[in-house]
């Protein structure tokens, strides 16, 4: 009997989806109905494995990001790719190894460089990866010679040396920059990594030490997952074993189908924010990164009947000379992430994404720059999938809510900053750490309450924002605060969770150099996440203050915990003037940082949902005893008069006069609201005269120049005619 190739197989199992509409073409669980409490043992067995493999991997590593945040993942693929289980951590990750297998197919890595028992193979390109920190290793498993599955490892590295050192390279012009680009490569054989592999990576990062740690962590989860899986085939049989991965995925596929059945509606639902990049008079690598750019972050999903979700990027803007656009695997990435939460949460594997097709984004887009521009700058693209990850939530939420489920809403995610900092650490050694705290963000506000806060990001789904100490071993910087953030989240009926404001100073060395990048936050531009009349949350700040008045202080035996409080009265005011500063991101070029310098990074809120003047003043009494709000939000946004009773220690709302503020403010919305077609009238004139600041105007201009279905509806609902463009 002949033996299939692997890419026999895999075209085999992507036909047998398409004739059929299941994966591996299962129309029936025939093993789950048979044996159910087997069939279940089994999953359990193959996620304790998993986990098994993350934990100990991340003891394994001396990385922060992988120790503390647990920017990782670890899971078991079949023979053709598709992801079968995988552990906690930060689920936008497992989606790409099943990229990296198949386009290894493609390119017959069975016949070279040959698939053999103790391979390894790593990628961090655009083949396969979000960005060049976010590396992934496969590892081959045998059964008696036949290739039966994959397992893989990702996991965040400090620094590849990029450009720019440490986490998130935003000062890439092109790829070229962007760092050690692994493309797919054997990086080991026999279980072992290859000499020259080791000496190119200590040659060409700064942290040579650092990324092969995390290489060997990602490893050893590997072969961990490897032995776990080989005992579970020796425990149940290999053809038992090939059969249930399968069933596995089609369950999870139709769980997730059934859940849009169940609880959307069909149609189509459409999302846009808009992402501001400050770059104009700041020092730059080269002179066309060297102003302000707006992009149009575009996102459609339709719904049919049969609860089939179709996306598409029609209206996304151009790519940029930074490093934030985003290959193909990156729009896996944040869909994974979008799927997981909201959709097909029972397992977490390619069936999560239920019955899913994905058009192509616009070529030549910042979510699809290699048709047009191989060499495009890919540092640091979570920058504007953390946009898309918000957008994505918030859309299933609308089609949750109209079909009634409220309690399954969720408004959208936070944003963060990137503070990357480097200098020598509390062993003398020089490292570039990213405040690696994934979760210190709000959740989005629910249908039906507040949003959870400090406690979820939409990257990775848990409460856990990494340990100080154990961070502080590592980098170049001290915690002295963590505390929550006043105002910052979005205010509605519901306001998002709140978020931590962390306080960084530069110690033990003499100085530190810092970068500013970020993770979906905007400058001046508010983001477009929230949810039937709330308010988005405000525009992050990152608030530096200098070493010499901090040390002064510290010599004086004065409060250096200078957190915002009130975000109108900066706790760094205390510096005096000149002795703090507003930054707005981004930092491209690294600026250097006294000793004793303070950092303050702004998480970011959680989105809000439904009008403010609906909230139950309880609940903003609350907040105001937990000093998260002002007595003047209160009153301007939620209409909520209330005074401080200082002998009780907490606040008292006054009934009257919130129920008279209120009526002021809906009076005020009247007065100042216009009818649509008037709107529509007055604005189609400035769009007529394009009459908007250069930005916004190129970036109307690129997205209808790369879309043209974009350009069209833009043509009919302005009423311009068939060659308008801005």
């Amino acid at each position: 009997m002949k033996v299939k190739s692997l890419k026999d197989m895999v075209q085999e199992v992507a036909k047998q989806y398409e004739d059929t509409g299941h994966r591996f073409g299962l129309k029936k669980l025939r093993l789950k109905e048979e044996g159910p409490v087997k069939y279940e043992s089994t999953w359990a067995t193959l996620e304790r494995i998993c986990e098994d493999a993350a934990i100990t991997a991340a003891n394994v590593s001396a990385s922060a990001a992988i120790a503390e945040s647990r920017d990782a993942c670890w899971g078991i693929l079949s023979p053709t790719g598709e992801v079968i289980c995988c552990s906690t951590g930060v689920i936008g990750h497992f989606p790409l190894p099943t990229l990296l297998i198949k386009w290894m197919t493609e390119h017959d890595y069975e016949i070279d460089p040959g698939i053999h028992p103790g391979d390894i193979f790593e990628c961090n390109s655009p083949i396969a990866g979000v960005h060049a920190n976010d590396i992934y290793d496969i590892v081959p498993i045998f059964w008696e010679k036949e290739l039966v599955g994959w397992t893989f490892g990702s996991a965040h590295t400090l620094d590849v040396g990029a450009l720019s050192p440490g986490s998130l390279n935003m000062a890439s012009r092109d790829i070229f920059t962007d760092g050690l680009i692994i493309t797919g490569e054997k990086i080991g054989e026999h279980d072992t990594l290859k000499k020259e592999y080791e000496i190119r990576v200590n040659q060409l990062t700064r942290m040579g030490f650092f990324w092969l740690l995390d290489t060997r962590a990602r490893v050893a989860g590997c072969h961990i997952a490897r032995r776990g899986l080989l005992e579970l085939i020796e425990r149940h049989g290999i053809e038992y074993y090939k059969e249930v991965i399968k069933e596995f995925v089609e369950d999870s596929r139709r769980y997730a189908t059934a859940r849009i059945k169940t609880q959307a509606v069909p149609g189509r639902m459409r999302r846009r924010s808009c992402k501001d990049i400050s770059a104009e008079g700041k020092s730059t690598i080269t002179k066309d990164q060297a102003r302000n750019f707006i992009l149009l972050s575009a996102l459609e999903m339709n719904i049919d009947e049969d609860a089939k979700v179709n996306i598409n990027f029609e209206g996304t803007s151009k790519w940029i000379p930074l490093g934030v656009n985003v290959g193909l695997p990156g729009v896996h990435a944040f869909l994974a992430c979008v799927f997981c939460n909201v959709v097909g949460f029972e397992y977490h594997n390619t069936g999560s994404f239920g019955d899913l097709t994905i058009k192509e984004p616009p070529p030549g887009s910042f979510m699809n720059p290699y048709p047009v521009n191989p060499i495009a700058p890919y540092g640091s693209s979570w920058a504007v999938l953390w946009t898309y990850m918000s957008m994505g939530c918030e859309a299933f939420s609308r089609y949750f809510f109209s079909r009634g489920y409220v309690e399954e809403v969720l408004a959208g995610t936070s944003h963060m900053p990137g503070i990357e900092i480097g200098g020598k650490n509390l062993s003398g050694i020089y490292t570039t750490v990213v405040n690696v705290e994934l979760v210190p963000g709000g959740m989005g506000a629910r249908g039906v309450a507040d949003g959870e806060s400090t406690a979820w990001g939409a990257n990775y789904a848990a409460a856990d924002m990494g340990n100080c100490e154990g961070l502080e071993t590592v980098t170049s910087f001290v915690w002295l605060a963590r505390k929550f953030a006043v105002d910052g989240s979005g205010k509605g009926k519901y306001r998002g969770g709140l978020h931590l404001d962390s306080l960084y100073m530069i110690w033990p060395g003499e100085q530190g150099e810092w970068t500013l990048t970020d993770c979906g936050i905007t400058n001046r531009v508010p983001h477009n996440n929230t949810m039937y009349g709330a308010y988005p949350p405000p525009v992050l700040k990152t608030m530096v203050g200098d070493g010499d008045a901090i040390k002064k202080r510290i010599d004086e035996r004065k409060d250096v915990i200078l957190t915002r409080e009130d975000p109108r009265k900066p706790g760094m005011a205390k510096l005096g003037e000149g002795n703090h500063r507003a930054i707005e991101a981004p930092i491209l070029v690294p600026e250097t940082l006294s000793r004793y310098s303070i950092i303050e990074g702004d998480h970011g809120g959680g989105p809000g949902f439904g009008d403010p003047l609906e909230r139950d003043p309880a609940l903003v009494k609350a907040d105001l005893d937990i000093d998260c709000t002002t007595a003047d939000t209160a009153r301007d946004i939620w209409g909520v008069v209330a005074t401080f009773d200082k002998k009780a220690r907490e606040w008292v709302v006054d009934d009257a006069a919130t129920k008279q503020r209120r009526a002021e403010i809906l009076a005020a919305r009247k007065k100042q609201g216009v009818p649509f077609k008037a709107w529509w009238k007055k604005s189609r004139e400035r769009v007529e005269r394009k009459d908007m600041i250069e930005p916004v105007r190129r970036m109307f201009s690129e997205s209808m120049g790369l879309s043209p279905a974009y350009a069209r509806e833009v043509r009919e609902f302005w009423g311009l005619t068939e060659d308008f463009n801005y």
